[in-house]
Parts: C-alpha cells; sequence; structure tokens
C-alpha cells in the first residue's frame, strides 16, 4: 500500500464521545459506512467509556478505525500497516570508496590527495520517540508486564494509574520531540538528507460486534496481520508526503524494521539494537532521544569526514567495567549502567579484557556500514536484546541488553587497533624473511642492536595530525571546520593505552612532544615498555603472535601501537603497511567483499592467518587491501560545547533554563532530561514554553 494510501486508513483517538466530532480522512468518491463497537476493556488500562468507530469502504483495506472517549487527556493518533516479519541479517557494504592513491597519501604520508576532493556526505538523523500516555500504549505495557514479570515483582498499579516515577519518565511526554525535529532544522538543515522517526506499534484493538448491526464490519482488517502505528498528534495526516523543503521525514513502526519481531517493546535498547535492520538509511546517520536539541549552527565536521572518519564523543575519565570482571552488577536495570557493563563485556571477549571509557549521553554519529557489521559480530547479543520487551532486571536472572551506540564507538576503536597490528603482524610478514620473521619482527621495533635487548622504552613522538592548520587543508580551509575540538585521532594509533582502570583527565595531546624523558610527566599514554619474553617469545607463526598481542597481552599492542606511530614520523603510520607492490592497481580499485577481519563474537574462535584473511586468486595487492581496511575504521575523538540539564520541580526547571538561555553562545549540544519528582504538571508547563520559545517555527509537516 502507498504512503499516501496508509495516511488515508489514518487512525485517530480523539476526546468526543459521538461521531459528530471524529475527525479522519477518506478517499474521494467512497462514502464509508459507519458502525459502533464497544472496545473489550476488562483486562486493559483504559476507561471504560472507550469506543471504536469504524468506518468500512468499498475496499476492504479502506478501513478506518477511530477510537474515541470521555477522557480529555487521551490524545493519540495512528498510521495502519500490514506486518511483515523480518529475519535476515543486513547486507555488509563499503563504507565511503576513496581512490587507492588517495588512501596511500593518507595511510603513508599523512597528505591530501591532490586531485580528488572528497565532499562531506549529507546525514540521516534518527530519533526513537514513544507517547507513554496512548491507551494502546498503557494496555500492551500491562499485558506484557503480566507475562514478562512474576505477580510478586509486577509493580503495584491499578489499571488507568500513573507508573511510578522512576518509570514514568521513560514515557512521560513533554513535546520535546516537536522542538527536537525543529532543532535540527535550524541549525543543520543544508547538510541533512532526511529525518527517520521510530514509534511503538500494536494490535488491533479487540471489540465487540454492533447489537443493532450484528455484523463484524472492523474483520476486514486482519488482526493477524494489521498492526496500529503509533504518529505523534503534530504530525499533518492530510499530507501525501512529509516534507520540509528537501527533507523528508518517514516515520517507521518497530515491526516494521525489527528482525524476528515478537511484539510490542517497551526497552530503548531493544529499540536501538534493530535501527541497523533499516533498509533506507544512508551510509551516516545521527542518533538522537527526543531530548536531544542542537542548539547552534553545526557542520559536518561535527559528526563525520571522509578524511578524519567518524567523529566519537567520549569521556576519557568515567570508566566502564566489563560485567565478566564484577562481583555485582552497578544498578537496578532502569538506568543504562548495566547494560554498559554487559556492552563492554561483550566487547571484552571479541577484542581482550579492559575497561572503556563511557560515551557522552548527547547526540551521536554512527556508520549504518558499521553498526550492521556489529550484527554479523555479534549476532546473538543483538537478537536477544530486541527479544527484551524490558530493561534488564538482575532479579530476573540472565537477561541482557546490549547498548547499541557505547557498543558501536568502542567496536569502531578496537576494529581500528585490530586492524593496524593484523597489518604489521601479519600482512607485513610477508616481507619479513621466513625463519627469521619474529627476529625481524622484534629489530623493527628494537631497531639494528635488537639482538641484545630484552626489554624496550617506548615514548611518542611529536605528530602534526591534529595541529589546527593541517585540520584545516585537510578539510579543505577554514569553511569546513565546525565548533567541535578534535581531541585524538586514529591516526595517531590507539587512545585507550593509557587509560587505566580510572581513566585520565584528558586525551593525550601529542602537537607539542619531543620524544625525550622530559614529555613522560604530561600524560601516561607518551611512555611504555616492551618485553620480547612477555610479548614475542615463543610465537609459532604470525598469526599467534598477533592474536597474543592484540588480545591476550594488550599492554603488548597497546605498546606496539604507540611505537609504530613513532617510527611513522609526523604524519601517517608508514611503519605498519606492509610494503609497495610494484604493480598498477587501478586508481578506482575496490575489494568484494569489503575487506575485513573474523566478525566472529570471540576472537579465539577466529582464524587471522594471511591465507584465511584475504582471498588468494593471485591478483590482489596485500598494500590495497589493508588500506581499506584500516580506512573502514578511521575515526577521531572529539568534544562539542555542550550542556546536560535535568529537571525536577518547578522552581528548579526555571533556573536550569534560565541558566541555559544566559549560557546560549556557549554550547551547540543540549540534553534534558525528565527527572521530575514534584509538581509535574508545572515543570511541563516550563518546558513547553521554554521550547516554543526557542523553536517557534513549526516544520512543514506540522498540523496547522
Amino acid at each position: 500500500m502507498s504512503e499516501a494510501a496508509r495516511r488515508t486508513l489514518a487512525f485517530a483517538a480523539v476526546a468526543t464521545v459521538s461521531t459528530a466530532g471524529l475527525w479522519f480522512l477518506w478517499p474521494q468518491g467512497r462514502a464509508p459506512t459507519l458502525a459502533s463497537f464497544r472496545m473489550r476493556t476488562a483486562s486493559i488500562s483504559m476507561p471504560e467509556s472507550l469506543d471504536v468507530t469504524c468506518a468500512v469502504g468499498d475496499d476492504p483495506e479502506d478501513t478506518l478505525f477511530v477510537l474515541h472517549t470521555t477522557d480529555d487527556n487521551y490524545n493519540a493518533s495512528y498510521l495502519p500497516f500490514r506486518s511483515s516479519p523480518r529475519n535476515s541479517l543486513p547486507t555488509l557494504d563499503h563504507t565511503d570508496s576513496l581512490p587507492l592513491d588517495c588512501l596511500e597519501s593518507f595511510f603513508s604520508k599523512g597528505t591530501q590527495c591532490e586531485d580528488w576532493m572528497t565532499l562531506a556526505p549529507r546525514f540521516d538523523f534518527v530519533w526513537t520517540w514513544v507517547n507513554g500516555t496512548d491507551k494502546l500504549h498503557q494496555q500492551a505495557k500491562l499485558e506484557t508486564e503480566r507475562e514478562f514479570f512474576p505477580a510478586r515483582q509486577r509493580p503495584a498499579q491499578r489499571p488507568g494509574q500513573t507508573p511510578p516515577s522512576k518509570e514514568a519518565k521513560h514515557f512521560r511526554d513533554h513535546d520535546e520531540l516537536r522542538h527536537s525535529l525543529r532543532s535540527v532544522l535550524n541549525n543543520f538543515r543544508q547538510h541533512t538528507a532526511s529525518f527517520h522517526l521510530l514509534t511503538a506499534d500494536f494490535p488491533i484493538p479487540a471489540y465487540e460486534q454492533n447489537p443493532v448491526m450484528g455484523t463484524d464490519l472492523c474483520g476486514a482488517l486482519d488482526s493477524s496481520s494489521w498492526r496500529l502505528g503509533q504518529v505523534p498528534q503534530f504530525l499533518n495526516l492530510e499530507q501525501d508526503r512529509w516534507l520540509d523543503g528537501d527533507i523528508g521525514l518517514t516515520v517507521s513502526h518497530h515491526s516494521q524494521f525489527f528482525s524476528n519481531y515478537s511484539g510490542t517493546s517497551f526497552n530503548s535498547f531493544a529499540i536501538e539494537s534493530q535501527i541497523p535492520h533499516i533498509s533506507n538509511l544512508s551510509k551516516h546517520i545521527v542518533y538522537m532521544n527526543d531530548d536531544y536539541f542542537l542548539t547552534g549552527p553545526l557542520k559536518p565536521y561535527d559528526f563525520y569526514t571522509p578524511e578524519f572518519g567518524t567523529v566519537l564523543r567520549i569521556q576519557s575519565d568515567l570508566m566502564v567495567t566489563p560485567a565478566g570482571q564484577l562481583k555485582r552488577p552497578s544498578g537496578d536495570g532502569s538506568g543504562e549502567w548495566l547494560s554498559l557493563e554487559y556492552s563492554n563485556d561483550i566487547l571484552s571477549r571479541r577484542f581482550g579484557y579492559r575497561r572503556r571509557p563511557y560515551v557522552i549521553h548527547e547526540a551521536k554519529s554512527a556508520s549504518t556500514v558499521i553498526l550492521r557489521e556489529m550484527v554479523h559480530t555479534f549476532p546473538a547479543a543483538f537478537d536477544e536484546t530486541a527479544h527484551n520487551k524490558f530493561r534488564m532486571t538482575p532479579s530476573l536472572g540472565p537477561q541482557r541488553d546490549l547498548h547499541t551506540f557505547f557498543t558501536f564507538a568502542h567496536y569502531v576503536v578496537e576494529r581500528w587497533r585490530e586492524a593496524a597490528l593484523w597489518a604489521w603482524v601479519v600482512a607485513r610478514s610477508a616481507d619479513r624473511p621466513g625463519e627469521k620473521w619474529l627476529e625481524t619482527a622484534w629489530e623493527e621495533l628494537a631497531g639494528p642492536d635488537a639482538k641484545t635487548k630484552t626489554t624496550l622504552t617506548v615514548r611518542s613522538t611529536r605528530r602534526r595530525t591534529l595541529e589546527p592548520d593541517y585540520v584545516k587543508d585537510m578539510l579543505g580551509g577554514e569553511s569546513s571546520v565546525g565548533l567541535s575540538t578534535y581531541d585524538f585521532s586514529s591516526k595517531d594509533g590507539y587512545p585507550y593505552s593509557s587509560l587505566g582502570n580510572q581513566g585520565t583527565k584528558k586525551w593525550p595531546d601529542m602537537r607539542n612532544l619531543t620524544g625525550t624523558a622530559e614529555d613522560d610527566a604530561k600524560h601516561p599514554h607518551f611512555k611504555c615498555e616492551l618485553s620480547y619474553d612477555t610479548c614475542f617469545a615463543g610465537a609459532s607463526d604470525p598469526a599467534a603472535l598477533f592474536t597474543r598481542i592484540a588480545f591476550d597481552q594488550l599492554a603488548c599492542g597497546d605498546c606496539i601501537m604507540n611505537a609504530l606511530v613513532a617510527k611513522s614520523g609526523e604524519l601517517g603510520l608508514e611503519a605498519l603497511l606492509p610494503a609497495r607492490n610494484a604493480t598498477a592497481v587501478p586508481r578506482t580499485a575496490e575489494f568484494n567483499p569489503p575487506p575485513m577481519l573474523a566478525r566472529t563474537p570471540r576472537w579465539q574462535d577466529a582464524d587471522f592467518s594471511l591465507s584465511s584473511v584475504v582471498p588468494t586468486d593471485g591478483q590482489l595487492d596485500l598494500r590495497s587491501w589493508t588500506l581499506q581496511l584500516l580506512h573502514r575504521y578511521r575515526f577521531v575523538i572529539g568534544s562539542t560545547p555542550s550542556r546536560f540539564v535535568s529537571l525536577q520541580s518547578s522552581w528548579q526547571a526555571k533556573q536550569e533554563l534560565k541558566k541555559l538561555d544566559r549560557d546560549a553562545s556557549k554550547y551547540q549540544l543540549l540534553c534534558v532530561n525528565d527527572d521530575i519528582t514534584r509538581q509535574a504538571e508545572d515543570v511541563d508547563k516550563v518546558f513547553r514554553d521554554w521550547q516554543e520559545g526557542k523553536w517557534g517555527s513549526p516544520a512543514a509537516w506540522e498540523r496547522p
């Protein structure tokens, strides 16, 4: 069915008790037959007066449900659709492709490709949203709670009663979504491709036959295949397409993109885990909760550039411990910390156990290509998360939730480290003498007198990668640079090597290093020790050495990364690349399938040998393949002026919002959390008025 026809079948819930006041659309020339039905309300959290008006046209698909009630607070809209289950993995794809000679310039010399100017992409923005006051949402939630929770653990709540505040804040609505959308239109319009709104959907409500007509007219919609998709009340359902200028808004309901969908989800982690399955996303997205806002003009530089990769916002001084290294969970499941610890455990099984830093709670940029690769790498974790209807609860046992965007950020960083170490140990091994490959590898790090050394002190040296003038040149000039600060680039190695258990206040700044002992006190990243016996001795082959330093002895791999960066000079990463092949390679060559290392959830189950990883058809240029592998995972850690505000009470909310107004020129990203403990109605009005004052111009898709 076309989107326009789907709009025609719009479901609307309105506060009225007679069909005379109902608002709905109907195809021109098709006069509907109206009949009224009583919903079964015995087991659902709804007023007993909730009725259904069913309008039936000539075509069985042209059936309209309208819910009406005397409850003035009940206001919801729905779009009907046929459910079509998905159960396949998303397709693996290339990231943005660059000519091979450009990749050579980037990674070998650290220079711009002179005759190939790359254009920043346009981004898709993705929001998740739910109207927690919707009666169908409340019904589905109550019924799912009865199934999911044992009776003794289910919250004591009567039908129609407001849920406890700790839970209610996840579903309370202050019209944030409308203004979040407007904030992006105001501040990032020219760089935006489209908006995607992800919302819940529900089964067709149960109803009784009309006692007068005695026919089941609403049966035209088979409840087993049709569902009602929630839409924000502010959207104009009379429009054939939702457009504001050249930016389109698409509403996707959970059962339309979930893999193996099993019913309405009330778990934001589950919903986020299924974003990789949305088929029409561009390669680069910005993920927004409905309480995220852009408060000032931003540029692609603030989220992604072809030269530096995805911008990750990571906090260096707040560390997350893998769940497997904890005696007990750190939270009760209502927040995100349990999910973070579990996600770090998933990452640690694949990349080695360590604490990893917190991903900041604000707008998150991501690569759709890498998100989909993650689903292939951790299929069981994604599938389990998708089926968790509520956030993980320790008292219920082994349920686990993957935190998709925490996992994404660290997956990119760890895949980069893995690719760089594999390039030096395994790919470069083809250039080393067969029987002396291990000694040669040690000599590349320790120098010509390596035979007399069993330990090596490695010191970082000056790098120009993030010098302002260099960044501007790489991006094509001052006009391309945004407001973010680039703090650490993948071209300068691995950022976590010095974080330890407690983290560090700042990321290492490598722009003014001397490469001597006087740098040691500046940051723990700048000095490390390598032991031949711990890191190298006894390795049977390059793949065995690689798994040891990459996953088993993490400090070895971290320090080797620092050494290779230092040996590469002020720019580029020549020291870790395999030798150049004299054979000319077409500058537009692209390897299929895309260059990747093993996609297994545990590193112990993977084969990293050269013959296993790289196709052996005799035509492949190993250096070119390795360059594309590295290019796939490039990133930069950045920071953007931002604010995080928690609303708790009326007076406190007014003070916080005044402070935001006073400091408006000092930040571009904003998150406003609902932590309301009292005066909820007053806080709601204060916040709504503030948003309207900030972003008062309606989008073209809003109802007049």
